[in-house]
């Protein structure tokens, strides 16, 4: 994409005149509009690439623009792994050199020019013609053509036939595949909470039979409504065979649709512009010929798709935790949630014993990463904001019992670690020192009936980089985590863990608070 789209596309989402910004970049507006045509392209050596992009940086965006923008620093990221500055990666965006296609030659003004005469079929009487076609044989609708379906009204009627659709699945007796996608708006879901424990429960039934779900997500949704939909389906990765997908156009399109198909078995379809009543209706149909419609339209959509959660097992953990470092080291932001302690702080010799049984290789390459994984964390702290939210609960277990169960299938996988008083006690003081040490760690405090509510999963967030969601309580699986970053999930995530730190009272989002009753907890182990 040349220079001139990249520009054009900043200036049309953000509003931008060609004089607003020529008088931000201190240039004479008659040269934008050259950059836009195309007939200039500003080499960097000039400093005006630089100056746009710290423009169009320093402008407070709205939501649609942030989304934009975030979008577009996550893929130069992937393009740039290297490059962490936010500044940086979207002057490198916008110079990116335009890829090179083949251009096909000009007709030759030399050339003769033949055009072959068009066939028509003259009508010499049009009125014959016509009572010729009024009289010739009609085709008649018969039983070999009839299909059936059955049709369900309105959101409970649309709730019925999710159910149905879901029942279906699990009445077979051979796992199948299930293709889900919709668009829709989700009040018909989200209004009957019954209904949500019923789609859920059954949701899992169906992945624990062994039936692989395909299922293309809507990222381009209201965040609330996008949290609490993720809310349902990122968990189930973790227990079963399920693929996501996103479509990256981020366009809102009148016409929406719900296709949930049954691999040769069943359709459940809806289409819906939410103008009138009458829309609000879908059909299930079970004839072969349909069926397969439907799916052949998804897959056809499917091809359009990137993958929006990479899932990995056990045996990819040292990718997983390579991953991280990377995560780490890009130099963003970030927020974790979970429902222990953080494993960061846990002592080395945690690490050391864990892993003792390994082959030495291994173990040394396990034992490798983590040193290289807190060495970055150490150093990120140093530069960039880290809110590492956990109950309180868990430190007044700790002092109350002088025992402590961690739990993280990244670091640790299915393995339980028992930490006794000794270790707990390092683990308290390495949290203090980190607190006290670096200005930009803050510790905050939730009660876990607020974390019940919520995402029922530990998750580290990096601002305009990644997500990463582990499980917060032991659960036989062969996967260990999932990572994501696409910009719409990595916004909703982010005003979701915002929702989540504006209800924890201000006590327990202090700093001193947070050395106070670490402090506390350490006084205690020591009676």
């Amino acid at each position: 994409m040349p220079f001139q789209i990249r520009l054009s596309q900043l200036m049309n989402v953000f509003n931008i005149s060609n004089k607003t910004l020529a008088s931000a970049c201190n240039v004479d507006p008659s040269l934008v509009s050259r950059w836009r045509n195309g007939q200039r392209v500003p080499s960097l050596k000039s400093n005006q690439v630089q100056a746009i992009a710290q423009y169009f940086l320093n402008i407070n965006p709205t939501i649609e623009q942030k989304q934009f923008l975030q979008e577009i620093l996550s893929i130069q990221k992937l393009q740039t792994p290297k490059i962490t500055d936010s500044y940086e990666l979207l002057v490198q965006w916008l110079y990116q050199k335009p890829e090179t296609y083949d251009i096909q030659a000009p007709f030759s003004t030399h050339a003769p020019y033949t055009s072959k005469p068009i066939n028509k079929t003259v009508i010499v009487n049009e009125e014959v013609e016509t009572e010729k076609a009024l009289l010739r044989p009609r085709f008649p609708l018969s039983n070999q053509t009839k299909r059936t379906y059955h049709v369900f009204k309105e959101n409970p009627g649309k709730r019925k036939a999710a159910l149905l659709f879901l029942q279906k699945a699990l009445s077979l007796n051979e796992p199948t595949e299930i293709f889900i996608y919709s668009d829709e708006i989700v009040q018909w879901w989200l209004e009957d909470q019954l209904f949500q424990v019923q789609w859920t429960s059954y949701l899992k039934l169906i992945v624990m039979k062994n039936h692989r779900i395909h299922i293309i997500h809507d990222v381009n949704r209201p965040q609330d409504e996008f949290a609490t939909y993720l809310n349902i389906w990122i968990p189930l990765h973790l227990i079963g065979s399920i693929s996501s997908y996103y479509l990256p156009q981020y366009v809102n399109k009148p016409l929406k649709e719900t296709h949930m198909i049954i691999k040769n078995e069943f359709a459940l379809v809806s289409n819906s512009t939410f103008l009138t009543p009458k829309e609000n209706i879908c059909f299930i149909y079970e004839d072969a010929e349909t069926v397969e419609m439907y799916e052949s339209l998804f897959l056809g959509r499917l091809v359009s798709c990137k993958p929006l959660i990479e899932v990995f097992k056990a045996q990819d953990q040292f990718r997983l935790i390579e991953m991280l470092i990377d995560s780490v080291s890009s130099g963003f932001p970030a927020t974790a949630l979970h429902a222990n302690l953080n494993t960061f702080f846990l002592p080395d010799i945690v690490f050391e014993n864990y892993c003792k049984g390994w082959p030495k290789i291994k173990q040394m390459q396990y034992l490798r990463l983590i040193k290289e994984w807190k060495k970055a964390q150490y150093l990120a702290f140093s530069r960039v904001s880290y809110t590492d939210v956990f109950p309180f609960e868990v430190l007044m277990e700790i002092s109350s019992t002088k025992k402590y169960r961690h739990y993280d299938p990244v670091l640790f996988q299915e393995t339980t670690i028992d930490l006794d008083k000794e270790l707990i006690k390092l683990t308290l003081k390495n949290m203090i020192y980190a607190l006290q040490r670096y200005e930009y760690l803050d510790t905050y405090f939730i009660m876990k009936s607020s974390l019940k509510k919520g995402i029922n999963l530990n998750l580290e967030l990096r601002e305009h980089h990644s997500l990463v969601f582990t499980t917060n309580y032991s659960l036989v699986s062969p996967y260990i985590g999932l990572y994501c970053h696409e910009g719409n999930m990595l916004n909703s995530f982010s005003h979701y863990l915002d929702s989540v730190i504006t209800q924890i009272p201000s006590n327990l989002k202090n700093k001193k608070e947070a050395f106070r009753q670490l402090e506390r907890v350490l006084k205690q182990l020591d009676q």
